[in-house]
């Protein structure tokens, strides 16, 4: 018996590889039952940018990658809503995988929306996004409130702290007018980081001023267009963009009556070069969310708008 082991082993790990594979061969026709038998996969050039405000685009995109017995078994299953966080609504069937791949091969990037106010926007042309150059705005902040003492200057600046990961991000918004009609503070106040710098200031309770006031006008209030490719995101992002996809496509078509798109935000973790950028624009009026008030700027062109 000892002896026979040696042959029985290899005997019993082919019998095993020939059985997995059987049932491989079983089930992998299984796992793509949701999809769209006629399918057609774009190559090339002839692959588009995603454009979130457009959700038409996407939900064709998602009618054309899945059958129409996927919509039936949805509708019949009685679920209240498409929620993007919980895909328990779709199909045991459903291979979220399989649908992320044939979604990305008619993609290569998305269209995306940077709100800014540089003094130049020369900068972005010529050198693209280089993530929060936080010395140049502590030095920018500086000369800002020259006025105030250097110990409270120096004290604002020590209780921001910044993680390492975010010197080099990037923050976009997939639908301009969101920056424009909602968070405009971005296009009047400019960086996130310079605004932290002067909340921080405030909070020190020096003057019955208020700071955050003293940032507006110093650039110009700025949209810049870009388009992000794929590659550069990361599967946290790829994800989320796959389920609102997903939940703004069900939405609607069983909810059409209530049916809002899904907003959609990117974070870019690395320089972007200058050619990721396709246009810039200075809008001629912003919402306020500090003020709950609209904000008239007083420039709405730029050096580099006369070359366009």
């Amino acid at each position: 018996m000892i002896v026979g082991i040696k042959g029985t082993v290899p005997f019993i790990l082919n019998l095993t590889k020939d059985i997995t594979n059987h049932w491989r061969e079983i089930f992998a026709p299984a796992a793509q039952i949701f999809l769209n038998s006629t399918v057609i996969t774009p190559k090339g050039n002839c692959m588009k940018t995603l454009d979130w405000r457009n959700h038409h685009q996407r939900i064709d995109t998602v009618n054309g990658i899945l059958n129409s017995e996927v919509l039936e078994d949805i509708s019949n299953s009685k679920i209240e809503y498409c929620y993007s966080d919980d895909l328990s609504w779709l199909p045991d069937y459903f291979n979220l995988e399989l649908f992320t791949e044939k979604f990305l091969e008619n993609f290569k990037a998305i269209k995306c929306f940077h709100a800014c106010s540089p003094i130049r926007i020369e900068s972005y042309l010529s050198d693209g996004f280089t993530g929060g150059n936080h010395e140049k705005n502590i030095e920018l902040f500086k000369n800002i409130f020259s006025d105030i003492p250097q110990y409270n200057l120096e004290q604002a600046i020590k209780e921001h702290t910044t993680r390492e990961d975010e010197f080099y991000k990037t923050f976009f918004c997939c639908d301009s007018k969101v920056l424009i009609n909602q968070d405009g503070n971005y296009l009047i106040y400019g960086s996130e980081f310079l605004s932290s710098l002067t909340t921080r200031l405030h909070h020190q309770k020096l003057s019955n001023e208020n700071y955050k006031q003293r940032l507006k006008g110093l650039g110009i209030p700025t949209i810049i267009e870009a388009n992000i490719d794929f590659s550069l995101l990361d599967n946290y992002q790829i994800n989320s963009l796959i389920k609102n996809s997903l939940a703004d496509w069900g939405n609607y078509h069983l909810f059409s009556t209530d049916f809002k798109p899904s907003e959609m935000s990117i974070i870019t973790k690395q320089k972007l070069l200058p050619s990721v950028i396709v246009n810039h624009w200075h809008p001629e009026k912003i919402y306020d969310p500090y003020n709950s008030s609209w904000y008239i700027p007083e420039q709405t062109r730029c050096f580099a708008c006369k070359e366009l």
